[in-house]
């Protein structure tokens, strides 16, 4: 649910995204067991100590945001292992169209048996078909989505095929306006920012874009490699796009483990200039 408040004239005006996060930060955090236990992605991954953790708020911050977005079209770029793709399916009831691209690399990197486009996708569509819900709404895609020729951080991946070159997926995005549009590509300077300017176009009007690792170089430089570069990718995107957006910010807040200042994952958020309806 959307948070609006009225102010002169009697007219509802959405919070501004500094303004709800606020608001969040005072909410109990929604459990990882609530969000993952249906979709049997609390354990069989990589990441089942950071779910199993009770410190871990990255994906409640990430639900309770989506959930105020009431979207019914949402574009992913990045699966990973699918917990943020649950989560936003979780927190969007009434969706009718989910895309998630990856290079689909990350199982290999991390020492995985399994492919995690297909570990994903098999959880997930698990979960739609015990709730009816149709798997043709909800599609993976093994796809490069930076620029001809670059990879992931470590340029691995280029001989994925582009996005582009899927007829499927450009049919898909060429004839959908997204609600949501969450970036979890690639953490580099040209990352963030070429995966903004390519998907940029395909959300809608007062849509709403996240990313995530946006780490300051002053205080991450020795921990994170991407430190600094992402919030660089961030701030031009915000640069560049001025004039075509209503509203952003970034919200130090999410965490993973461990408990102290290493495990913050800063999110950052852009509102989409644009026409929105209340949707109390």
């Amino acid at each position: 649910m959307l948070f609006w408040k009225k102010r002169l004239f009697n007219r509802d005006v959405r919070l501004t995204l500094s303004e709800t996060c606020r608001i969040l930060e005072g909410k109990k955090p929604i459990s990882n067991k609530v969000l993952f236990g249906e979709f049997n992605l609390i354990s069989g991954h990589p990441w089942d100590v950071v779910i199993k953790s009770g410190i871990t708020t990255y994906y409640s911050c990430l639900y309770q945001i989506v959930e105020r977005e009431k979207a019914r079209k949402i574009l992913e770029i990045g699966t990973a292992f699918g917990m943020s793709a649950a989560t936003m399916l979780k927190a969007s009831p009434d969706f009718d169209l989910f895309i998630t691209i990856d290079l689909g690399i990350y199982g290999g990197q991390m020492g995985f048996s399994q492919d995690n486009i297909e570990f994903a996708r098999n959880r997930i569509h698990t979960w739609c078909c015990e709730r009816g819900v149709s798997k043709d709404h909800v599609k993976f895609y093994r796809a490069n989505s930076q620029p001809i020729g670059i990879g992931d951080n470590d340029n691995l991946g280029t001989d994925v095929p582009h996005w582009s070159t899927i007829p499927d997926l450009v049919e898909l995005l060429t004839n959908n306006k997204f609600d949501v549009l969450f970036v979890d590509g690639k953490h580099t300077g040209d990352g963030l920012l070429n995966d903004f300017k390519t998907f940029w176009p395909f959300l809608k009007e007062g849509g709403l874009a996240i990313c995530d690792d946006l780490h300051d170089k002053k205080i991450y430089g020795d921990i994170f490699p991407w430190a600094g570069q992402t919030v660089d990718s961030f701030n031009t995107f915000r640069k560049e796009y001025l004039d075509g957006i209503e509203d952003s910010y970034i919200w130090d807040y999410p965490r993973v483990i461990p408990a102290d200042f290493t495990g913050l994952r800063p999110f950052g958020f852009i509102r989409k200039k644009g026409h929105c309806e209340s949707k109390d």
